[in-house]
């Protein structure tokens, strides 16, 4: 019987890896002075409209950001990409072993994300923080039962 719970949570990680794993792609693919440069132009043409503002803000830390800086992010991208992806699949296969580790590595996180949401508070990463806290509690839940 598969449980449906476990099954949302390896959904969630696995989602999380992906878009960390395009996160990292894209910022390999910066390293290009080619790609950069074509890069730079479409968000540019993008930025003149007052509903992208945020891409302008893209555009200064795009062309700002070193080598070495983009390397660092797309570094750290991939490494937790690894990590949701190792927690997602272990889930899927309903290993015992991945629900420990599910456990611990997303309580490892709650306080760096509560620290960025007294920072700089918004929607989205409280929605975040709440389901990590859901996905704990259900995790701790589940390994007592």
């Amino acid at each position: 019987m598969r449980d449906h719970g476990l099954l949302l949570i390896a959904i969630f990680k696995l989602a999380k890896a992906t878009t960390l794993l395009a996160v990292a792609l894209g910022g390999l693919s910066l390293l290009d002075g080619k790609m950069r440069g074509e890069t730079l132009h479409r968000i540019t043409q993008l930025s003149g409209d007052a509903h992208f503002r945020a891409l302008t803000r893209l555009t200064n830390m795009v062309g700002i950001a070193t080598n070495g800086r983009i390397e660092l992010v797309s570094a750290g991208a991939l490494f937790y990409a690894a990590l949701f992806m190792t927690e997602g699949i272990g889930l899927l296969m309903q290993k015992r072993w991945a629900e420990y580790f599910t456990a611990i590595t997303t309580a490892s996180f709650l306080p760096i994300e509560i620290y960025e949401i007294f920072r700089r508070p918004d929607a989205f990463k409280i929605a975040i923080l709440a389901i990590n806290i859901a996905v704990v509690i259900y995790l701790v839940w589940k390994i007592n039962r």
